[in-house]
């Protein structure tokens, strides 16, 4: 909404904040762009992706794709970091993982958890900054059960593991609340599982507003030391100190 100037300076002078017009369209513009990123990122990005490492190392990228990787698992894999909001800034460490993972498997997933163990001080770093002790968010034990058993039974099928429409309202509400708190508290909003659930919690929780890292256990540091400040699956205050 446009005010006029002698209007801005009267609520300037009335105590209020006034943001320029296109200060505040530039912020939007930004969070939408954040929030589909990788839905943002085509071929042709993918190209320019590709170019930047193959100007350095033009021997990687002949050696990736096709010889290892398609260009389109190439590219479902940077649009699976994207969209868990990893930047592709370590370009030569993404593509060397790819080839030597790519010897191995094409699976997307099997991919993208390569990657995310590979980058995991890097993402760490990315999230939390230059911190020595991480606060963060853990599942209660009843919970991490109950995603157990949905991945087990999911796994005897050929569905993806999903909850009931209910209980994942309920457990995204709950998520939500904690981040709220934790974010008063830490540089980030962010949920440490056990490895194998960490694709389908951080499938589970990606609606969620604040955004909610999900990392695993395998992807921290070993010099980090954990601080559990909130459990998911138990009420506020409750939750122990667990540290390492």
């Amino acid at each position: 909404v446009w005010i006029a100037p002698a209007m801005s300076d009267q609520a300037r002078a009335s105590g209020h904040t006034v943001f320029d017009a296109a200060v505040v369209i530039a912020t939007h513009f930004e969070r939408v762009v954040k929030a589909h990123v990788e839905n943002l990122f085509g071929r042709s990005e993918l190209d320019a992706v590709l170019a930047v490492v193959g100007k350095q190392s033009p021997k990687l990228i002949d050696e990736l794709t096709p010889k290892l990787l398609s260009l389109s698992t190439v590219h479902k894999v940077l649009c699976a970091l994207l969209a868990e909001r990893i930047p592709l800034r370590n370009l030569r460490t993404i593509i060397v993982t790819l080839i030597e993972e790519g010897a191995v498997t094409q699976d997307v997933k099997a991919l993208l958890r390569a990657l995310r163990i590979r980058l995991s001080g890097f993402i760490v770093q990315h999230v939390f900054g230059a911190v020595d002790e991480l606060k963060l968010m853990a599942l209660e034990p009843e919970l991490e059960r109950l995603f157990q058993d949905t991945l087990r039974l999911a796994g005897d099928t050929t569905e993806e593991p999903s909850l009931e429409p209910a209980l994942a309202g309920d457990m995204r509400a709950m998520a939500s609340a904690s981040a709220i708190r934790l974010e008063a508290a830490a540089p980030a909003a962010a949920l440490v599982v056990r490895p194998e659930l960490r694709p389908f919690v951080a499938s589970l929780l990606r609606p969620v507003r604040p955004w909610i890292w999900v990392l695993s256990y395998a992807e921290i540091p070993a010099e980090k030391r954990l601080k559990v400040v909130e459990l998911l699956g138990r009420q506020p205050g409750n939750a122990p100190n667990v540290r390492r």
